[in-house]
Formats: C-alpha cells, sequence, structure tokens
C-alpha cells in the first residue's frame, strides 16, 4: 500500500510540471499553497480510503478462510482482541502514511520527473527505518536527540502492535505519533517552499 502512496503523490506534484498543467492551476488559483495543501489532502483522503478498502477486504477475507472459527473477539497478543489490533494496525499504518506522504511531496517538488521522486520515495521509505536502527544502535545512548529522527517515525506503523519494537525506536507509542505529528508539518513546509520555488 505505501508504494501506491509514494507513486500517486509523486505523480499528483511532479506531473504537474511535466506536463505543464501546473500554469492552468496557478493562473486559476494564483496560490501555490492552496494547491499544494489540496494535493495533500487528495493523497490523504486516497490513503484513507485504500486503508478502509485493506480493512474490508481483511474480514471479508478472514470469513471466507477462517469462517468463524477464529472470531475477531478472541485474544491475541498483547491481550487485545483480534479486532482491536486490526484497528490498531490500521490505524497506526495511517499515521506512517502521514509521514511518508509529506517526505514524497518533498522529494517530488525538489526532483524534476515523477519516476525520480517515486523511486527515490521508495529508496527512502525502505531504507530510513533501516539507517535509523544503526544510527539508534551506535548513537543512541549518546546522542538521545537521535532517536527523534524522521526514519524512527516509521516504527508508529509496528509498535502500537508489537510493543518489542520499543528496544529499536527507544521512544514511546505516543511520542511516535507526537513526532510523526512534528515531522510532517516540517516536511510541509520544506516541500511547499520547495514547490513555491520550482520553475513552472
Amino acid at each position: 500500500m505505501d508504494i501506491l502512496i509514494i507513486i500517486a503523490g509523486a505523480n499528483i506534484i511532479s506531473m504537474e510540471f511535466e506536463h505543464g498543467t501546473i500554469k492552468h492551476l496557478i493562473a486559476q488559483h494564483n496560490n501555490r499553497l492552496l494547491i499544494y495543501l489540496s494535493k495533500i489532502i487528495v493523497i490523504s483522503v486516497y490513503c484513507m480510503v485504500l486503508h478502509l478498502c485493506a480493512f474490508i477486504f481483511t474480514i471479508i477475507v478472514k470469513y471466507v478462510v477462517y469462517g468463524r472459527s477464529h472470531p475477531f473477539g478472541a485474544t491475541y497478543a498483547n491481550h487485545q482482541t483480534v479486532m482491536q489490533l486490526l484497528i490498531t494496525n490500521v490505524l497506526s499504518n495511517l499515521f506512517s502514511c502521514l509521514l511518508i506522504i509529506t517526505v514524497v511531496f518533498v522529494i517530488a517538488s525538489l526532483s524534476r520527473t515523477s519516476s525520480v521522486a517515486a523511486v527515490i520515495g521508495v529508496l527512502f521509505i525502505f531504507m530510513a527505518t533501516a539507517m535509523s536502527r544503526i544510527l539508534i544502535g551506535m548513537m543512541g545512548h549518546v546522542l538521545p536527540l537521535i532517536k527523534w529522527n524522521p526514519g524512527n517515525m516509521f516504527n508508529v506503523a509496528f509498535q502500537f502492535t508489537t510493543p518489542g519494537v520499543y528496544q529499536q525506536s527507544m521512544l514511546t507509542d505516543w511520542q511516535l505519533v507526537m513526532g510523526n505529528l512534528a515531522w510532517a508539518v516540517v516536511f510541509i513546509a520544506i516541500g511547499y517552499y520547495a514547490f513555491k520555488r520550482k520553475r513552472v
């Protein structure tokens, strides 16, 4: 699902510049901030719809494959029911997607083509968490602020359902949520600055 968000986010920004349609939008609205934020909203709604479809699809597959043999009310890991884990997983992944969207918008605003933005976006998303783990492992106890790096924020998608991830992230669940929101604001500001300065 993350790859679909990356591709859609890269295309919604870069394709406008590649095909020159951004000129029409700017001439019509003359407010790049409004254009930029509306694109973020569109991709965010797309992300929510994808998560809702995945949630519904999971329920359907569960009943088709397992029937009533594994009820959603059964207690599973961390003393939560299967349904609680499913909902927690979907909501925590939404926070991760918010960060993905803002990072991809920065990359797309800085790059010339949507394919470059998509490739860099995929590489960043898949390598950021691993690089973050290495940095935290090497310098986490010496430099505590390193745990607030954006790569570590992607752990929000896993830590709510797998508490052992805390040993890698060194942040609580709510610190990850707040970190995601803070980094999203930072990346929106950086992305808008790049978008505003990009040649039409």
